[in-house]
């Protein structure tokens, strides 16, 4: 960046990187940019088909989880499995913004899926095995949370890497395998989790060490609810299409069909 910085500024990068007013305004990026995602959030649960402004928001804030893949990517030296393993993080919003204006066959959303989902455990996978460097918190937080020396821990995230590689070998077939794909859902759930309980102690109980280490680390949860949810959406794509209806629909009728049962539970019997 030192060459734009220079022509646009007309000063050195010393000077830039030294400016009182430059980390101010980076301050307030940060913020604006944190508070777009938190609005694409509950946009996300929100968003009808017919709301342009509203996927146009989704669509922007899928946009700027690229560019922070990216400056990761560049950060880890262009390694690409730094890359892919955020496809279901950038990828997610723009796969409901392509549902809510069905601009996706069931053949293409199936496809969008699983390339998501394998660039997601491919790049976990690739590192878990040792393909890159394995990262320190992969391993602290395996130790931790499986309570494992430090060579154990080493063997199990090479299964689990062995294991998201099998994971990418299978949605790429084409064929529908539910073990795999719920296997999947299970494990990215658990690696999402895993930020929580491996990094928030309840021993000493202290309210204000809890809530501040929840207020650090439930975001880090939040980003990659993704990798569990995104092979469960996958599975009720599948099951979506085996009755013939859409996933919307499914969805409803599942939601129904439970809360028909709590009702029947739920009511007193008759004398």
């Amino acid at each position: 960046m030192e060459p734009l910085v220079v022509r646009i500024f007309q000063m050195s990068w010393d000077q830039y990187a030294t400016h009182p007013w430059n980390d101010l305004i980076v301050q307030w990026i940060i913020k604006l940019i944190g508070s777009l995602f938190i609005l694409c959030g509950f946009l996300s649960l929100t968003a009808k088909k017919e709301s342009r402004i509203q996927q146009r928001l989704i669509l922007l804030g899928s946009g700027l989880l690229f560019f922070l893949a990216i400056l990761y990517f560049k950060e880890k030296f262009y390694q690409w499995g730094e890359l892919i393993e955020y496809a279901l993080q950038f990828g997610s919003p723009l796969i409901l913004v392509l549902i809510l204006r069905k601009a996706l066959s069931w053949r293409q959303l199936d496809l969008a899926l699983r390339l998501l989902i394998v660039g997601t455990f491919l790049g976990h996978g690739l590192y878990a095995i040792g393909y890159y460097p394995v990262p320190g918190h992969f391993l602290d937080m395996t130790m931790a949370f499986f309570n494992l020396q430090n060579e154990q821990a080493m063997m199990l995230l090479k299964i689990a890497g062995v294991l998201d590689l099998v994971i990418v070998a299978g949605l790429l077939s084409g064929l529908r395998f539910y073990s795999l794909a719920s296997y999947a859902a299970l494990w990215g759930s658990v690696t999402a989790l895993a930020r929580v309980v491996c990094n928030v102690s309840l021993e000493p109980f202290i309210w204000s060490q809890l809530s501040s280490d929840l207020v650090q680390w439930l975001p880090e949860v939040l980003y990659r609810v993704c990798h569990g949810l995104g092979p469960v959406a996958l599975i009720l794509v599948w099951q979506a299409h085996n009755h013939q209806g859409t996933l919307l629909t499914l969805l409803k009728e599942k939601f129904s069909r439970s809360n028909g049962h709590q009702k029947a539970y739920l009511k007193p019997a008759e004398n």
